[in-house]
């Protein structure tokens, strides 16, 4: 119940906390929230574990932790728990959590109050860091996976910890219609019971997440129940239709007994391996299946839910890349390089890479805050990281096989908007990475990152361009927000509000790039095809002229080197100053009224299938008693003869 005293309930719970700290008895209290959307999301407003798993590493990431421990007693489930030496919480930050849970004090003068955020920007945690929480509903995520958990905080300096087992409550709809903006009469999100324990390690800080009672629906997820069903009821299937076992998997549990293991984990690296040389197999395995012609032709197929929540994890935050940076690449990995304007009516910029200089040099781009060097990750024992590679991309029978990587950088002008509109300044740099096939599937598209985090996944319409093409398929790209778009940010984190001014001006700008991109790939296709076909050509005169001299050698008692190649003229002086020389020649008039090879290509493939005749019928002397055009016109009817339907 809302309390009675003239004391703030802020404040009288913040007295209540430390008179547990000094008495070691604990207090029962009520969580609140005012705010009749905010209630909803106890009852979940994500569809996975991974989301909810994305919010608490989040929370950790903004409290300047370092490291981030998650357990979750995989293949069963049973509990999860989530540790991070961060900055941990203060009697004020726990009050203020319980007491308005579903607000955040980030980015408001309120986080500087309770130390949470810096005292100069509240944009930015007290470390420095950019702030990639937003919302203040990382408690609430926890409901997405559990009613009940007990929350374990200290910070550095205190001689003890304190705890809140937390119980959330399902929303009432009869209860929520009760709700007023004024909060006279608050949405009672849960309950919370609190207390202090003595510790002696002064030094340490941090906050744990305990989830000790998941909820089945979250366990079933986890452990794949789905596929392993699916599996289970096709199992006398035959055919290629038939569903099959994940590529990678952490073990399949009985349906019937949940403490027995049915199947063993199957894993892409050895006992032996280390926290990050897991993942980076784990990317590595996924990508060979694709190169040796597997058929997992999709994440859902290679992974089962467990290793694919990482793989989403490790897409999701501001980890570092399994391979590197795409701005860090060299002419090693691609070899076409340009820059995109940052204003329409421009072109695209060709790049030469040379040596060890990298895209980011050449291209003048920033150090973007998209990844974060002293900040990781792990689960079970396996190190996260993004898993994005850049190099070892199948061939295909595509025409282009180059890698290609596109990159821009922008800070459009807001200023002819109305400044209730624009929200604020707005600056990026992105990439697009063309190859012949994206590994796996689900990372073709655009993904958005905010200050390196991500919810979004991988957008395959780029941001809803208009066209679809077969070629837009073959990209993978990434948006490095540096400032502004967080207020297109639904209360999700996973989708945007398209008719934000912000997102207005991302997509427009996308979408000139996408387009100047796909112009800029036809014309290397067009290229190529012509590079290929004159190399064709070449090689096909070489093979003729190779075996007319081989048919010359073993028909005739000429030596090849005595019959020379025949050349096609212009007019009767330079016919006779050819013949004079010692030359096979005809008039071009002559060849082209019968073959009808008018056009330059055509008369060069003619001109060398002319000569190869005339130098076989000359070296059997069976050109010597005609006169020069009848020569022309028997040499081009035999020619004309085999390529009739070519």
């Amino acid at each position: 119940m809302p309390s009675t005293s003239t004391v703030s309930p802020d404040k009288e719970l913040i007295g209540q906390i430390q008179e547990c700290i000094r008495e070691g008895t604990p207090h029962d209290t009520v969580l609140e929230t005012d705010e009749r959307v905010i209630a909803r999301v106890t009852d979940g407003i994500y569809r996975q574990p991974a989301s909810a798993l994305r919010e608490l590493i989040a929370n950790a990431y903004d409290a300047d932790a370092k490291n981030v421990s998650i357990t979750t007693d995989a293949p069963r489930f049973s509990s999860i728990k989530v540790s991070d030496d961060g900055v941990g919480m203060t009697p004020e930050v726990l009050a203020n959590l319980v007491r308005h849970i579903g607000g955040s004090a980030k980015r408001t003068q309120k986080g500087p109050q309770l130390g949470v955020t810096s005292q100069t920007d509240p944009t930015r945690s007290v470390g420095g860091r950019r702030l990639i929480g937003k919302i203040g509903i990382g408690l609430f995520s926890v409901a997405q996976l559990s009613r009940q958990f007990i929350i374990t905080t200290k910070t550095a300096g205190t001689n003890y910890q304190l705890l809140a087992h937390v119980t959330l409550n399902r929303f009432d709809e009869s209860e929520l219609a009760k709700v007023d903006a004024k909060g006279k009469h608050p949405f009672q999100a849960g309950t919370a019971r609190i207390w202090a324990e003595k510790t002696p390690d002064k030094k340490g800080h941090g906050t744990t997440i305990t989830l000790t009672a998941l909820l089945p629906r979250v366990v079933h997820i986890l452990q794949s129940r789905d596929v392993w069903e699916a599996l289970a009821n096709e199992a006398e299937q035959k055919g290629p239709g038939r569903r099959k076992e994940p590529l990678y998997h952490i073990g399949q549990i009985d349906l019937n007994e949940q403490d027995k293991i049915k199947a063993p984990a199957k894993l892409p690296w050895d006992e032996e391996a280390g926290e990050l040389v897991k993942f980076e197999k784990l990317v590595e395995g996924v990508a060979k299946a694709y190169q040796s012609g597997n058929t997992f032709a999709r994440l859902e197929h290679a992974l089962d839910n467990y290793f694919h929540m990482l793989w989403t994890l490790g897409l999701a935050l501001p980890f570092g890349y399994v391979d590197q940076h795409p701005f860090d690449l060299t002419f090693k990995e691609v070899k076409h390089l340009f820059t995109i304007p940052d204003r329409r009516g421009a072109n695209l910029t060709r790049l030469e890479l040379k040596g060890k200089k990298s895209v980011r040099e050449l291209a003048e781009l920033p150090i973007t805050e998209d990844s974060a060097s002293d900040f990781a990750v792990s689960i079970d024992g396996i190190m996260l990281r993004r898993p994005i590679r850049f190099r070892d991309y199948p061939k295909t029978q595509a025409l282009l096989q180059d890698p290609t990587l596109f990159v821009g950088k922008a800070a459009p002008d807001l200023s002819k908007i109305p400044e209730s509109q624009r929200g604020g300044p707005l600056a990026f740099s992105c990439y697009f990475f063309f190859v012949p096939r994206v590994i796996p599937q689900e990372h073709n598209g655009i993904l958005v990152r905010i200050h390196g985090a991500s919810g979004t996944g991988f957008d395959s319409t780029f941001l809803k361009y208009q066209v679809a093409e077969r070629q837009l398929g073959q990209l993978i790209a990434e948006v490095f927000i540096e400032r502004g778009l967080e207020g297109a940010l639904n209360i999700d984190r996973e989708s945007f509000n398209t008719a934000h001014t912000h997102y207005q001006v991302l997509a427009n700008w996308v979408h000139n790039a996408v387009r100047l991109i796909r112009n800029k790939l036809k014309e290397l296709r067009s290229e190529k095809l012509k590079a290929d076909r004159a190399t064709k050509a070449v090689k096909s005169a070489i093979t003729l002229a190779s075996t007319t001299d081989e048919l010359i050698s073993a028909m005739t008692d000429s030596e090849p080197s005595e019959i020379p190649e025949v050349i096609l003229v212009e007019d009767e002086d330079k016919l006779e100053a050819a013949i004079g020389d010692g030359k096979l020649a005809y008039l071009r008039s002559d060849v082209v009224s019968i073959t009808g090879g008018s056009t330059d290509k055509v008369l060069t493939r003619v001109t060398d299938q002319v000569s190869a005749v005339a130098r076989l019928l000359e070296a059997h002397g069976l050109l010597q008693d005609l006169d020069n055009s009848t020569q022309a016109k028997l040499v081009a009817g035999i020619v004309k003869l085999f390529t009739v339907g070519k």
